[in-house]
């Protein structure tokens, strides 16, 4: 069965109770981080961003079928008290629930169904793409990170404007290979990014940047092709095909261990240049 699903199905099972990334990517066979990055390109939401989406269109149901009290149906949907659980459906559905339950109209275009097999194959990218296996050396590495979650990622390109002009005064720097380090926090679905730059040693680290060490493992490697100067957007139906589709039927296990790309030391932004995307696998 597809693993996403058994994550989806998991937390099916589970509106009414206590729900963790930790416990679902764990149902699914995922590592959290892991879970958190496939499950968004799949579905387009964060998973906990899911489960609080699901519990009030299932709580909207509800209120249409039923006269239980709001207090049992906001216990029911994972809410500490009926004032938050009012707060929050009214962010999603533009009514309050006692509204929504005289009138029984609300913006429905916000109810958020259930995945299923279909759902997840109409949204994800239809891409045909074969990765090479690889043993790759462990990497040191001298850059700016950040934390980020999957709603604030779109601010990794503002690092990379922030790391590119600083690059020269990186000592110990080897041919100019770049990254995009990536490792999980342990918090939620966040994780470490890092633009930086290989390095010999990291002896001397600049104030402001941090020095990381990425073991060696074994990675699949796609190659992507840019058509366009805008990297992060172009990069972005590889990225969805890569943790919406090919993690899942890859038929491989995904290390709990960073993943990054690879940026050659001649890569400019543009057409015909090309990007390395590294999977860990066991």
């Amino acid at each position: 069965m597809n693993r996403l699903l058994k994550g989806v199905q998991y937390i099916e099972a589970h509106l009414s109770n206590e729900l963790s990334l930790s416990k679902i990517a764990e149902a699914a066979h995922f590592s959290r981080h892991h879970f958190a990055r496939s499950f968004h390109a799949a579905s387009g939401d964060t998973v906990m961003g899911y489960v609080r989406k699901r519990r009030l269109s299932v709580a909207a149901e509800r209120l249409a079928q039923e006269q239980t009290p709001l207090i049992e149906i906001a216990f029911a949907a994972g809410f500490d008290s009926q004032e938050a659980f009012t707060r929050a459906f009214k962010r999603q559905f533009g009514k309050t629930p006692s509204a929504f339950r005289e009138t029984q109209k609300a913006d429905w275009v916000r109810f958020r169904p259930a995945i299923t097999p279909e759902t997840l194959a109409r949204t994800k990218e239809f891409i045909r793409m074969k990765p090479v296996i690889k043993n790759h050396p462990a990497i040191k590495a001298i850059g700016f990170a950040q934390t980020f979650d999957q709603d604030t990622r779109g601010g990794i390109p503002e690092l990379w404007d922030k790391f590119i002009p600083q690059m020269d005064s990186i000592p110990h720097i080897t041919d100019g290979t770049t990254y995009g380090l990536c490792k999980a926090t342990d918090k939620d679905d966040s994780f470490g990014y890092m633009a930086c730059a290989e390095v010999q040693s990291l002896d001397d680290v600049p104030e402001g940047m941090e020095g990381w060490v990425i073991p060696a493992h074994k990675y699949a490697v796609f190659t992507h092709e840019l058509s366009s100067e805008n990297v992060h957007e172009d990069i972005q139906p590889t990225v969805q095909y890569i943790w919406g589709s090919w993690a899942d039927k890859a038929g491989l296990t995904i290390a709990n261990a960073p993943d990054f790309e690879r940026y050659g030391p001649d890569f400019r932004p543009g057409r015909g240049q090309s990007i390395e995307f590294f999977i860990p696998i066991e």
